[in-house]
């Protein structure tokens, strides 16, 4: 806010609408500002989240060249090619899909500068199912709504991934012996102490200037059962009878002021030392509030499933996340795309670009031509990057203006490094030991986390993501070869599975270090921070010419398919606000 004149600034305008409303409304808004105006049909497509955000037949006679076959070239390319453009997708890689990468048998993996690794995972499980290892995007949540609605357009079938379940595990050096435990029994004992103390202040009288007598009443029924409270005077539970008698909170004499005493005794919600059967079981020892803030495993793991994009359920392709784009590829070509029957074919791979000239409303882009091995230069009426800002900088010759250029050199700055490792189990341990189907569990060691796989369970096999870091942990765990990665990603294996590293085909191991994989700058761009949105995130919204920048990055869903999918159709919005001028 401006200080001076209580005016509300562009930026912070910005920022509500898309809070509120999403990117439509914040096309919307820009256009209001005069900065890339749209027309209001097309902002309501986007307000909608409708995939058809193009008029049919507009394109009719016009060309585009987009740079990139990842999420946010693919989407375009099926989009425009609908609509009657003329479209050239240009790879760098022999490859399609960018960062949504699915690795299965055969498949290589070669980092810059790096060896060259091959996938010697089985093919198949004993269920008859593809064993593959997602080395990029992972999963789908459900508010992600325009990947969703091209799911069902290119009917690509989808299956829950477990995002988190009570039985994945948590594990942090100095906590319960350094040994895992399961989330449920630090959650629920959480919300059992919690639940605990806020009771303790409302029987000490120390909220009677807030609540009535009714309130207290009506606060204190829900409290026990959110924490599982006992109570002095209830009739013993039959599954722990002695919970009540051996509380500590009902066998020391109680405070002068409290009656009818209620008290967190532990709960079977946080699971059993010894389940219940032909025999009463035996509930797992109390873990108390002090253990529990002291772990430090709250700061992000312990809630991670309440993030609005994180919750317990979300979804995944079948047979890996690369079906996604695929599902595109198959699609029709269009008409302004003779000679060319699928989406597919609109893609030509080894294709890096090496200069971007824009012109009044054309723009010459120069590529490699992998038949001639020459440089070929194609004029287009558009054109669209989705390559990583800090590689367009470094890597192609250029007419931009100067903030366009400024923002490309310091864009370096908001690219995250992040890495994976994908095991091969040799058998479905973590089912048969630990009873956990699908989830994560999480440790403090540089691994950060294990995934389980989400389908194909009690087969005879599956694939483990070992590993998945990023930023700092990954810069360094990045630098490390091959063979060193492997070595640490066991190690912190051991943390959560004891004999991990026996459990699993070391040496059918993957590793993959995003930032140092060719054509690409990290794992995604982290544009959006709050020291990154006048320096390069607005700036590379503003079109150059008839040239425009998309990807992950160019969204606040950085990181997912749905942003890339976002910026996609904010350019399209644009180019289709410029031929209809």
């Amino acid at each position: 806010m401006n200080k001076d004149n209580n005016n509300i600034t562009r930026r912070e305008l910005l920022t509500r609408i898309g809070q509120v409303a999403g990117i439509g409304a914040v096309m919307s808004g820009l256009s209001v500002l005069g900065i890339t105006p749209i027309s209001s049909a097309l902002a309501d497509h986007l307000l909608q989240k409708k995939t058809d955000v193009l008029p049919p037949e507009s394109g009719k006679g016009k060309s585009v060249a987009i740079i990139g076959a990842g999420i946010a070239g693919i989407t375009s390319a099926y989009e425009l090619s609908k609509a009657g453009y003329r479209v050239s997708v240009f790879e760098a890689l022999d490859r399609k899909g960018g960062r949504s990468l699915t690795v299965r048998r055969g498949d290589t993996i070669q980092e810059t500068g790096g060896e060259k690794l091959t996938c010697k995972f089985a093919e198949k499980d004993s269920h008859g199912n593809d064993i593959y290892l997602n080395a990029g995007p992972g999963r789908i949540p459900q508010q992600h709504e325009l990947v969703l609605a091209y799911c069902r357009q290119w009917d690509v079938r989808l299956e829950p991934y477990i995002f988190v379940s009570r039985n994945n595990l948590l594990q942090a050096d100095g906590f319960n012996n350094d040994q895992p435990m399961k989330i449920r029994n630090m959650k629920h004992n959480l919300r059992g102490e919690i639940a605990n103390l806020l009771t303790q202040s409302i029987q000490k009288k120390e909220l009677d200037d807030r609540l009535t007598e009714t309130e207290k009443k009506q606060l204190l029924d829900l409290l026990i059962e959110f924490g599982d409270l006992a109570t002095a005077d209830a009739t013993p539970d039959p599954k722990y009878p002695d919970r009540t008698l051996t509380c500590k909170a009902f066998t020391d004499s109680p405070p002068d002021n409290v009656k009818n005493v209620i008290a967190y005794c532990g709960t079977d919600r946080a699971g059993y030392a010894k389940w219940p059967a032909i025999e009463q079981g035996v509930l797992k020892p109390h873990v108390s509030l002090e253990d529990i803030w002291m772990s430090q495993l709250w700061d992000i793991e312990l809630f991670r499933d309440m993030r609005v994009s994180q919750q317990a359920s979300l979804m995944q392709p079948i047979g890996g996340m690369d079906m996604f784009w695929k599902g595109a590829l198959k699609q029709p070509a269009g008409v302004g795309n003779p000679g060319k029957e699928t989406v597919n074919d609109l893609i030509k791979t080894n294709a890096p670009i090496s200069k971007i000239i824009t012109n009044g409303d054309k723009v010459t882009v120069t590529h490699h031509d992998s038949a001639t091995s020459q440089l070929q230069s194609e004029v287009f009426d558009f054109c669209i990057s989705t390559m990583a800002p800090s590689l367009l900088h470094n890597a192609v010759e250029n007419n931009f203006n100067d903030a366009f250029k400024t923002a490309l050199a310091i864009s370096h700055e908001a690219d995250a490094p992040s890495c994976k490792v994908g095991w091969q189990s040799k058998t479905r341990f973590w089912e048969e030991e630990d009873d956990i189907y699908g989830g994560i569990s999480w440790t403090k060691h540089t691994i950060s986390q294990i995934w389980y796989p989400s389908n194909s369970y009690q087969a005879n096999i599956g694939v483990l993501t070992g590993l998945y870091n990023r930023n700092e942990e990954a810069e360094k765990f990045g630098k490390l070869s091959h063979q060193q990665r492997l070595v640490v990603a066991a190690q912190g294996g051991e943390k959560l599975h004891k004999g991990f590293k026996n459990k699993v085909d070391y040496d059918k191991g993957l590793s993959i270090a995003w930032h140092k994989m060719p054509y690409f700058a990290g794992g995604w761009q982290s544009n959006t921070k709050a020291q990154f949105i006048d320096t390069i995130y607005h700036p590379l919204h503003v079109p150059q010419g008839h040239f425009y920048m998309a990807g992950c990055g160019m969204s606040f869903n950085d990181g997912w398919m749905e942003g890339a999918i976002q910026s996609a159709h904010a350019v399209l919005a644009k180019i289709a606000h410029q031929v209809a001028s």
